[in-house]
């Protein structure tokens, strides 16, 4: 039964009390004879889970830890395009697809635990459950169209406005402080993030520092809301707020320059 497997893997990897929870709730019309072949898988940090271009013939529920999307550039360089946290699932476009291989990389940042279900049996699932069916529908929708708008928004994008974008989408609020935000990230995981250089996000973070977008400590990027505003009116400067206080002044295209010019 998925039920006793899920009890099992909660007790073994020590999951809050919320996030079993969630998992019995995500797993409530899980088919009573479809079981076989799901287990729990563990990697360490820097492991990799899926290879680009592997059969894809499992799906992947990400339980513990973090990990990132990468898929190759033009130049052989891997770009980080995405990271992921518990409960996110991984080779379900694949599997709803019928694509036969994975399409990006997918590498551990953590000691991760996952829930492997083979593809068969995850198909399955979605066949004879109409509600998780609805339900990862709209997660995978939601996912693509944030996906699709973050890529027509970085189009047209200078380096420095890309940089603003990342740090608004990935800065996490600090617990307790719902004004505060902090981004983990090394200089190079930024650079990969947004297909950018290290000397490049180098130069843009200098720039948000001096004009007071944000502030640094080793790989710790922080700004508080009204540091947001700023960075939201460099990053969409066509939806900003017109308030003069919100507005930022950089001037975007002298970013790949290293001038931080003001009005």
């Amino acid at each position: 039964m998925i039920q006793e497997i899920l009890n099992r893997i909660a007790g073994q990897l020590q999951l809050s009390q919320p996030l079993q929870q969630e998992l019995q709730t995500l797993f409530r019309g899980f088919p009573t004879d479809c079981d076989r072949g799901v287990h729990l898988l563990r990697k360490q940090a820097g492991q990799v889970l899926i290879y680009l271009d592997d059969p894809a013939d499992s799906v992947f529920l990400l339980l513990r830890g973090t990990v990132s999307c990468m898929t190759p550039m033009a130049n052989g360089a891997q770009y980080r395009y995405a990271q992921f946290a518990p409960l996110f699932f991984l080779g379900e476009f694949e599997a709803f697809s019928a694509c036969p291989v994975y399409r990006s990389t997918v590498v551990c940042n953590s000691a991760c635990a996952f829930l492997l279900l083979p593809r068969e049996t995850y198909l399955y699932w979605m066949q004879h459950d109409v509600q998780s069916l609805y339900a990862r529908t709209c997660a995978i929708t939601t996912s693509l169209g944030a996906q699709a708008r973050m890529e027509r928004e970085r189009l047209f994008c200078t380096g420095l406005q890309r940089l603003a974008v990342h740090l608004l989408t990935n800065g996490r609020q600090e617990p307790g402080e719902p004004t505060q935000y902090t981004l983990r990230q090394t200089l190079q995981g930024i650079a990969d993030s947004i297909g950018s250089s290290v000397k490049t996000v180098q130069r843009g973070l200098t720039q948000l520092v001096q004009y007071g977008a944000i502030c640094r400590e080793r790989n710790r990027v922080c700004f508080n809301a009204e540091q947001y505003a700023m960075l939201l009116a460099l990053a969409f400067p066509d939806e900003a707020a017109t308030e003069e206080s919100t507005r930022c002044p950089i001037k975007t295209e002298s970013m790949d320059k290293g001038v931080c010019r003001h009005e």
